[in-house]
Protein backbone atom coordinates (compact mmCIF):
# COMPACT_ATOMS: atom_id res chain seq x y z
CA UNK A 1 0.00 0.00 0.00
CA UNK A 2 1.82 3.62 -1.15
CA UNK A 3 2.75 5.58 2.03
CA UNK A 4 3.06 8.89 -0.50
CA UNK A 5 1.02 11.47 1.24
CA UNK A 6 -2.84 12.36 -0.66
CA UNK A 7 -2.72 15.35 -3.60
CA UNK A 8 -3.32 18.63 -2.57
CA UNK A 9 -6.74 19.97 -3.76
CA UNK A 10 -5.66 22.50 -5.72
CA UNK A 11 -5.56 23.24 -9.67
CA UNK A 12 -2.13 23.12 -11.98
CA UNK A 13 -2.06 26.34 -13.56
CA UNK A 14 -1.44 26.05 -16.93
CA UNK A 15 -2.62 22.86 -17.61
CA UNK A 16 -6.40 23.33 -19.02
CA UNK A 17 -7.11 22.97 -22.53
CA UNK A 18 -7.87 27.09 -22.50
CA UNK A 19 -4.55 27.82 -21.19
CA UNK A 20 -2.58 25.85 -23.05
CA UNK A 21 -4.43 27.55 -26.12
CA UNK A 22 -4.21 30.43 -25.01
CA UNK A 23 -0.38 29.96 -24.74
CA UNK A 24 -0.42 28.58 -28.07
CA UNK A 25 -1.64 32.44 -29.08
CA UNK A 26 1.82 33.74 -27.61
CA UNK A 27 3.77 31.15 -29.84
CA UNK A 28 4.22 28.57 -27.49
CA UNK A 29 5.44 26.13 -28.60
CA UNK A 30 5.86 27.51 -32.01
CA UNK A 31 8.71 29.96 -31.87
CA UNK A 32 11.67 28.27 -30.07
CA UNK A 33 14.32 30.88 -30.30
CA UNK A 34 13.30 35.03 -31.49
CA UNK A 35 16.69 36.37 -30.11
CA UNK A 36 18.30 36.58 -33.47
CA UNK A 37 15.69 38.27 -34.83
CA UNK A 38 15.47 40.72 -32.09
CA UNK A 39 19.15 41.10 -32.40
CA UNK A 40 18.32 41.75 -35.82
CA UNK A 41 15.60 43.75 -35.28
CA UNK A 42 17.67 45.94 -33.07
CA UNK A 43 20.28 46.75 -35.30
CA UNK A 44 17.79 48.01 -37.92
CA UNK A 45 15.90 50.50 -35.59
CA UNK A 46 14.91 50.74 -31.50
CA UNK A 47 10.87 50.82 -32.60
CA UNK A 48 9.66 48.27 -35.63
CA UNK A 49 6.73 49.60 -37.44
CA UNK A 50 4.53 46.90 -37.41
CA UNK A 51 3.35 44.13 -35.22
CA UNK A 52 5.73 42.17 -33.38
CA UNK A 53 4.23 39.43 -35.01
CA UNK A 54 4.98 40.29 -38.41
CA UNK A 55 9.00 39.74 -37.56
CA UNK A 56 8.28 35.59 -37.26
CA UNK A 57 6.08 34.57 -39.79
CA UNK A 58 4.94 31.17 -38.03
CA UNK A 59 4.10 32.97 -35.07
CA UNK A 60 0.09 33.95 -34.14
CA UNK A 61 -0.63 37.56 -34.33
CA UNK A 62 -0.48 38.92 -30.77
CA UNK A 63 -3.16 41.35 -31.55
CA UNK A 64 -6.46 38.56 -31.08
CA UNK A 65 -5.10 38.82 -27.16
CA UNK A 66 -5.27 42.76 -26.92
CA UNK A 67 -7.07 46.00 -28.87
CA UNK A 68 -6.31 46.63 -32.71
CA UNK A 69 -6.64 49.96 -32.36
CA UNK A 70 -5.17 49.96 -36.26
CA UNK A 71 -1.62 51.32 -36.02
CA UNK A 72 1.05 48.79 -34.38
CA UNK A 73 4.73 49.75 -33.72
CA UNK A 74 6.95 47.45 -31.42
CA UNK A 75 9.72 48.25 -29.27
CA UNK A 76 13.13 46.08 -30.06
CA UNK A 77 15.75 47.88 -27.39
CA UNK A 78 16.34 48.28 -23.92
CA UNK A 79 16.07 51.90 -24.27
CA UNK A 80 13.07 52.07 -26.17
CA UNK A 81 11.29 49.70 -23.82
CA UNK A 82 11.88 52.14 -20.48
CA UNK A 83 11.24 55.00 -22.43
CA UNK A 84 7.87 53.85 -23.24
CA UNK A 85 6.86 52.39 -19.56
CA UNK A 86 8.43 55.90 -17.93
CA UNK A 87 6.55 58.08 -19.86
CA UNK A 88 3.01 56.93 -18.20
CA UNK A 89 1.50 60.08 -19.74
CA UNK A 90 1.92 59.59 -23.30
CA UNK A 91 1.33 55.65 -22.35
CA UNK A 92 -0.99 54.81 -20.11
CA UNK A 93 -2.51 51.47 -18.80
CA UNK A 94 -6.11 51.98 -19.01
CA UNK A 95 -6.43 51.67 -23.04
CA UNK A 96 -4.70 48.99 -23.45
CA UNK A 97 -6.21 46.88 -20.46
CA UNK A 98 -9.46 48.06 -21.14
CA UNK A 99 -10.64 44.29 -21.80
CA UNK A 100 -9.40 42.96 -18.38
CA UNK A 101 -11.00 46.35 -16.88
CA UNK A 102 -14.39 45.22 -18.20
CA UNK A 103 -14.35 41.52 -17.25
CA UNK A 104 -12.82 41.51 -13.89
CA UNK A 105 -13.02 45.31 -12.61
CA UNK A 106 -11.17 48.29 -12.61
CA UNK A 107 -7.48 46.68 -10.74
CA UNK A 108 -3.74 47.84 -10.34
CA UNK A 109 -3.29 46.44 -14.12
CA UNK A 110 -5.60 48.87 -15.93
CA UNK A 111 -5.18 51.54 -13.79
CA UNK A 112 -3.37 55.39 -14.55
CA UNK A 113 -2.86 58.13 -11.80
CA UNK A 114 -4.62 59.16 -9.59
CA UNK A 115 -6.64 56.01 -8.58
CA UNK A 116 -3.57 53.95 -9.40
CA UNK A 117 -1.16 55.40 -6.63
CA UNK A 118 -3.89 55.22 -3.97
CA UNK A 119 -4.46 51.49 -4.78
CA UNK A 120 -0.58 50.45 -4.78
CA UNK A 121 0.03 52.73 -1.86
CA UNK A 122 -2.10 50.61 0.48
CA UNK A 123 -1.38 47.27 -0.70
CA UNK A 124 2.33 47.54 -1.19
CA UNK A 125 2.23 46.80 2.48
CA UNK A 126 1.25 43.39 2.09
CA UNK A 127 4.04 42.63 -0.11
CA UNK A 128 6.89 44.28 1.70
CA UNK A 129 10.58 42.43 1.84
CA UNK A 130 9.44 41.98 6.28
CA UNK A 131 6.38 40.06 4.78
CA UNK A 132 7.44 38.22 2.38
CA UNK A 133 9.89 36.56 4.85
CA UNK A 134 7.24 35.79 6.83
CA UNK A 135 5.27 34.22 4.26
CA UNK A 136 8.79 32.21 3.13
CA UNK A 137 8.86 30.48 6.81
CA UNK A 138 5.26 30.10 7.72
CA UNK A 139 3.48 29.71 4.14
CA UNK A 140 5.94 28.80 1.32
CA UNK A 141 8.53 26.69 2.83
CA UNK A 142 5.84 23.98 4.36
CA UNK A 143 3.91 24.38 0.70
CA UNK A 144 6.99 22.97 -1.19
CA UNK A 145 7.85 20.55 0.72
CA UNK A 146 3.91 19.04 0.73
CA UNK A 147 4.67 18.56 -3.54
CA UNK A 148 8.19 17.51 -2.72
CA UNK A 149 7.22 15.19 0.09
CA UNK A 150 4.72 13.65 -2.74
CA UNK A 151 7.31 13.47 -5.74
CA UNK A 152 10.55 12.10 -3.74
CA UNK A 153 9.80 8.57 -3.10
CA UNK A 154 9.05 7.98 -6.91
CA UNK A 155 12.37 9.13 -8.13
CA UNK A 156 10.56 10.60 -11.04
CA UNK A 157 8.21 13.24 -11.68
CA UNK A 158 7.49 16.46 -14.33
CA UNK A 159 8.99 18.75 -12.12
CA UNK A 160 6.87 21.28 -14.71
CA UNK A 161 3.81 19.71 -13.52
CA UNK A 162 4.17 18.83 -10.30
CA UNK A 163 5.24 21.23 -8.84
CA UNK A 164 6.01 24.42 -10.50
CA UNK A 165 2.54 24.33 -11.68
CA UNK A 166 0.93 23.97 -8.63
CA UNK A 167 2.88 25.56 -5.37
CA UNK A 168 2.13 29.06 -6.49
CA UNK A 169 -1.74 28.85 -6.94
CA UNK A 170 -1.58 26.66 -3.38
CA UNK A 171 1.02 29.72 -1.90
CA UNK A 172 -1.30 32.01 -2.69
CA UNK A 173 -4.53 29.99 -1.64
CA UNK A 174 -2.71 29.88 1.78
CA UNK A 175 -1.98 33.40 2.29
CA UNK A 176 -6.11 33.93 1.72
CA UNK A 177 -6.57 31.02 4.43
CA UNK A 178 -8.58 29.49 1.89
CA UNK A 179 -9.76 26.24 3.15
CA UNK A 180 -8.09 23.00 1.37
CA UNK A 181 -11.45 21.44 0.13
CA UNK A 182 -12.35 24.79 -1.91
CA UNK A 183 -9.14 26.41 -3.25
CA UNK A 184 -9.59 24.16 -6.71
CA UNK A 185 -13.44 26.06 -6.97
CA UNK A 186 -11.49 29.25 -5.78
CA UNK A 187 -8.72 29.13 -8.67
CA UNK A 188 -11.32 27.86 -11.40
CA UNK A 189 -13.05 31.07 -10.98
CA UNK A 190 -9.99 33.03 -11.20
CA UNK A 191 -9.04 31.19 -14.39
CA UNK A 192 -12.66 31.73 -16.22
CA UNK A 193 -12.43 35.21 -15.18
CA UNK A 194 -9.14 36.11 -16.82
CA UNK A 195 -9.77 33.53 -19.88
CA UNK A 196 -9.72 36.13 -23.28
CA UNK A 197 -11.07 33.19 -25.30
CA UNK A 198 -14.38 33.26 -23.74
CA UNK A 199 -17.05 35.90 -24.47
CA UNK A 200 -17.06 38.91 -21.65
CA UNK A 201 -20.62 37.95 -20.08
CA UNK A 202 -18.54 34.44 -19.27
CA UNK A 203 -15.82 36.30 -17.87
CA UNK A 204 -17.88 38.56 -16.33
CA UNK A 205 -19.76 35.94 -14.39
CA UNK A 206 -16.98 34.23 -12.51
CA UNK A 207 -15.78 37.07 -12.16
CA UNK A 208 -18.68 37.96 -9.78
CA UNK A 209 -19.09 34.46 -8.24
CA UNK A 210 -15.69 35.24 -6.86
CA UNK A 211 -16.24 38.40 -5.82
CA UNK A 212 -19.51 36.94 -3.94
CA UNK A 213 -16.91 33.67 -2.65
CA UNK A 214 -14.40 36.94 -1.02
CA UNK A 215 -17.32 39.01 0.25
CA UNK A 216 -17.74 36.77 3.61
CA UNK A 217 -14.02 36.69 4.08
CA UNK A 218 -13.53 40.31 4.21
CA UNK A 219 -16.63 40.69 6.23
CA UNK A 220 -15.08 38.30 8.79
CA UNK A 221 -11.97 40.22 8.26
CA UNK A 222 -13.91 43.41 9.43
CA UNK A 223 -15.34 41.95 11.79
CA UNK A 224 -12.44 40.01 13.68
CA UNK A 225 -8.81 41.37 12.25
CA UNK A 226 -6.47 38.72 11.63
CA UNK A 227 -3.00 38.98 10.03
CA UNK A 228 -3.85 36.77 6.75
CA UNK A 229 -3.33 38.42 3.36
CA UNK A 230 -6.80 39.70 3.24
CA UNK A 231 -6.87 40.61 6.89
CA UNK A 232 -3.88 42.92 6.08
CA UNK A 233 -5.66 44.28 2.84
CA UNK A 234 -8.68 45.65 5.23
CA UNK A 235 -6.01 46.95 7.44
CA UNK A 236 -4.52 48.81 5.09
CA UNK A 237 -4.24 52.90 5.59
CA UNK A 238 -2.92 55.79 3.58
CA UNK A 239 0.12 56.55 5.67
CA UNK A 240 0.37 60.22 6.77
CA UNK A 241 3.50 61.29 5.57
CA UNK A 242 5.15 63.67 2.65
CA UNK A 243 5.72 61.28 0.81
CA UNK A 244 2.25 60.35 0.14
CA UNK A 245 0.66 63.82 0.39
CA UNK A 246 -2.16 64.82 -1.66
CA UNK A 247 -3.73 60.85 -2.69
CA UNK A 248 -7.38 59.90 -1.52
CA UNK A 249 -7.11 58.60 1.78
CA UNK A 250 -10.27 56.30 1.58
CA UNK A 251 -9.20 52.33 2.84
CA UNK A 252 -9.77 49.92 0.41
CA UNK A 253 -13.72 49.11 -0.16
CA UNK A 254 -14.70 45.32 -0.32
CA UNK A 255 -14.40 45.77 -4.35
CA UNK A 256 -11.03 46.58 -4.55
CA UNK A 257 -10.26 43.79 -2.11
CA UNK A 258 -12.04 41.42 -4.18
CA UNK A 259 -10.68 42.72 -7.27
CA UNK A 260 -6.87 42.63 -5.98
CA UNK A 261 -7.48 38.87 -5.18
CA UNK A 262 -8.66 38.38 -8.55
CA UNK A 263 -5.64 39.55 -9.91
CA UNK A 264 -3.06 38.22 -7.86
CA UNK A 265 -4.21 34.75 -7.96
CA UNK A 266 -3.99 34.34 -11.71
CA UNK A 267 -1.14 36.95 -12.49
CA UNK A 268 1.10 35.66 -9.68
CA UNK A 269 0.42 32.11 -10.09
CA UNK A 270 0.91 31.94 -14.00
CA UNK A 271 4.74 34.26 -13.87
CA UNK A 272 6.10 31.95 -11.04
CA UNK A 273 5.16 28.69 -12.70
CA UNK A 274 6.77 29.98 -15.68
CA UNK A 275 9.38 31.35 -14.11
CA UNK A 276 10.28 28.00 -12.10
CA UNK A 277 10.06 25.98 -15.46
CA UNK A 278 12.42 28.21 -16.83
CA UNK A 279 14.86 28.19 -13.85
CA UNK A 280 14.89 24.41 -13.77
CA UNK A 281 15.18 24.35 -17.74
CA UNK A 282 18.62 26.30 -17.70
CA UNK A 283 20.26 24.18 -14.93
CA UNK A 284 18.94 21.25 -16.13
CA UNK A 285 20.33 21.53 -19.59
CA UNK A 286 23.53 22.48 -18.35
CA UNK A 287 24.71 19.48 -15.64
CA UNK A 288 28.25 20.50 -14.77
CA UNK A 289 26.62 24.40 -13.89
CA UNK A 290 23.79 21.86 -11.78
CA UNK A 291 26.28 20.60 -9.90
CA UNK A 292 27.93 24.23 -9.07
CA UNK A 293 24.82 25.93 -8.41
CA UNK A 294 23.49 22.95 -5.78
CA UNK A 295 27.09 22.85 -3.77
CA UNK A 296 26.93 26.92 -3.76
CA UNK A 297 23.61 28.48 -1.78
CA UNK A 298 25.48 31.74 -2.63
CA UNK A 299 24.40 30.93 -6.13
CA UNK A 300 20.75 30.84 -5.63
CA UNK A 301 19.22 34.12 -5.78
CA UNK A 302 21.63 34.94 -9.05
CA UNK A 303 20.54 31.92 -10.77
CA UNK A 304 16.80 33.03 -10.05
CA UNK A 305 17.59 36.57 -11.47
CA UNK A 306 18.90 35.22 -14.33
CA UNK A 307 16.25 32.73 -15.31
CA UNK A 308 13.25 35.61 -14.72
CA UNK A 309 16.26 38.07 -17.18
CA UNK A 310 16.87 35.33 -19.81
CA UNK A 311 13.27 33.89 -20.11
CA UNK A 312 10.88 36.24 -19.47
CA UNK A 313 7.54 34.58 -17.74
CA UNK A 314 5.28 37.91 -19.66
CA UNK A 315 8.20 38.67 -22.60
CA UNK A 316 5.69 41.26 -24.81
CA UNK A 317 3.12 43.71 -22.73
CA UNK A 318 1.74 46.66 -24.43
CA UNK A 319 0.34 50.11 -24.41
CA UNK A 320 -1.75 52.76 -26.49
CA UNK A 321 -0.19 56.20 -27.37
CA UNK A 322 -2.74 59.01 -25.93
CA UNK A 323 -1.13 61.94 -28.11
CA UNK A 324 1.47 61.98 -31.11
CA UNK A 325 4.80 61.47 -29.06
CA UNK A 326 8.04 59.37 -30.36
CA UNK A 327 10.00 56.47 -29.10
CA UNK A 328 14.20 56.60 -29.13
CA UNK A 329 13.58 59.14 -32.09
CA UNK A 330 10.54 57.36 -33.94
CA UNK A 331 7.23 59.35 -34.45
CA UNK A 332 4.39 57.32 -33.02
CA UNK A 333 0.73 58.66 -34.00
CA UNK A 334 -1.84 59.04 -31.22
CA UNK A 335 -3.90 55.67 -31.28
CA UNK A 336 -0.81 53.57 -32.06
CA UNK A 337 -0.48 50.67 -30.29
CA UNK A 338 2.53 49.73 -29.02
CA UNK A 339 4.12 46.28 -28.04
CA UNK A 340 7.21 46.27 -25.34
CA UNK A 341 9.15 43.04 -25.85
CA UNK A 342 10.53 42.52 -22.64
CA UNK A 343 12.34 39.89 -24.25
CA UNK A 344 14.44 41.88 -26.76
CA UNK A 345 15.42 44.37 -23.78
CA UNK A 346 16.97 41.77 -21.87
CA UNK A 347 18.57 40.00 -24.89
CA UNK A 348 19.74 43.50 -26.34
CA UNK A 349 23.65 43.53 -26.21
CA UNK A 350 24.26 47.46 -25.69
CA UNK A 351 23.78 46.58 -22.54
CA UNK A 352 23.90 42.59 -21.57
CA UNK A 353 27.36 41.10 -22.14
CA UNK A 354 26.19 37.84 -23.90
CA UNK A 355 22.98 38.00 -23.55
CA UNK A 356 22.21 34.25 -24.69
CA UNK A 357 24.35 32.87 -22.13
CA UNK A 358 23.12 31.90 -18.65
CA UNK A 359 25.27 33.47 -16.42
CA UNK A 360 24.39 32.66 -12.56
CA UNK A 361 27.64 35.40 -11.65
CA UNK A 362 25.74 37.93 -14.15
CA UNK A 363 26.36 41.59 -12.26
CA UNK A 364 23.94 43.92 -12.06
CA UNK A 365 20.97 41.26 -13.44
CA UNK A 366 18.50 42.88 -11.28
CA UNK A 367 18.22 45.42 -14.09
CA UNK A 368 16.29 43.17 -16.36
CA UNK A 369 12.67 44.77 -17.39
CA UNK A 370 10.83 41.33 -16.91
CA UNK A 371 9.10 43.18 -13.65
CA UNK A 372 8.71 45.92 -15.56
CA UNK A 373 9.33 49.58 -14.96
CA UNK A 374 7.98 52.90 -13.68
CA UNK A 375 5.14 52.98 -12.10
CA UNK A 376 3.97 49.62 -12.83
CA UNK A 377 6.34 48.12 -11.65
CA UNK A 378 5.28 44.64 -10.53
CA UNK A 379 4.34 44.60 -6.80
CA UNK A 380 4.79 40.98 -6.43
CA UNK A 381 8.52 41.15 -7.06
CA UNK A 382 9.38 39.99 -3.17
CA UNK A 383 6.68 37.29 -3.64
CA UNK A 384 8.05 35.71 -6.64
CA UNK A 385 11.94 35.98 -5.65
CA UNK A 386 10.79 34.23 -2.62
CA UNK A 387 8.58 31.46 -3.93
CA UNK A 388 11.52 30.39 -6.32
CA UNK A 389 14.54 30.97 -4.55
CA UNK A 390 12.29 28.09 -1.64
CA UNK A 391 11.01 26.02 -4.91
CA UNK A 392 15.53 26.46 -6.21
CA UNK A 393 16.65 25.55 -2.45
CA UNK A 394 14.13 22.44 -1.75
CA UNK A 395 14.78 20.91 -5.52
CA UNK A 396 18.21 21.14 -5.45
CA UNK A 397 18.46 19.78 -1.71
CA UNK A 398 15.97 17.03 -1.69
CA UNK A 399 16.17 15.60 -4.92
CA UNK A 400 19.73 14.33 -5.06
CA UNK A 401 21.49 13.69 -8.10
CA UNK A 402 18.42 15.58 -10.25
CA UNK A 403 18.78 14.88 -14.12
CA UNK A 404 16.72 15.30 -17.02
CA UNK A 405 14.86 12.03 -17.99
CA UNK A 406 16.99 10.67 -20.98
CA UNK A 407 13.61 9.32 -22.26
CA UNK A 408 10.99 11.80 -21.51
CA UNK A 409 11.01 13.66 -24.69
CA UNK A 410 11.98 16.75 -26.17
CA UNK A 411 11.92 19.54 -23.61
CA UNK A 412 12.33 22.96 -24.72
CA UNK A 413 11.72 26.92 -23.83
CA UNK A 414 9.59 28.78 -26.55
CA UNK A 415 7.15 31.47 -27.40
CA UNK A 416 6.68 34.91 -27.95
CA UNK A 417 4.18 36.72 -25.89
CA UNK A 418 5.48 34.48 -23.15
CA UNK A 419 8.26 32.05 -22.54
CA UNK A 420 7.85 28.44 -20.95
CA UNK A 421 8.77 25.20 -21.22
CA UNK A 422 7.12 22.31 -22.36
CA UNK A 423 7.74 19.90 -19.42
CA UNK A 424 10.38 18.82 -17.53
CA UNK A 425 10.18 15.32 -16.94
CA UNK A 426 13.39 14.64 -14.41
CA UNK A 427 14.89 11.45 -12.61
CA UNK A 428 16.41 11.29 -8.98
CA UNK A 429 17.62 9.47 -6.54
CA UNK A 430 16.30 8.57 -2.68
CA UNK A 431 16.26 11.04 -0.73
Amino acid sequence: MSSEPAPVAVVPIGTTDDERFRNKLFGAGIIRDPYPTFHRMQSECPVHAAPLADAFPEAPDLRVMSPDTGVSMATCTHDAAVAVLRDAVSFPNEPFYAHLNRSIGQSLLGMDEPGHRRLRVLVQAAFSKPHMDRWRHDIIEPVVDEYIDAVAPRGSCDLQEELGSRVPVHTISAALNLPADERATFFDLAVRMSNLLLPVEEQQRAAAALGDYVAPLVAERRAHLSDDLIGTLVAARVPTDESVDGIDDRPLTDEEIATFVRVLVVAGSATTYRAYGTLLFHLLTRPPLLVEVRADPTLWPGAVEEAIRIDQPLATIGRIAVTDTEIEGVAVPEGARVEISLSAANHDPSVWVDPEEFDVRRERVDRHLSFGFGVHRCLGIHLARAELEVMLEKTLTRLPELRLDPDGGDVFMSGLGIRVVNQLPVLFGPS
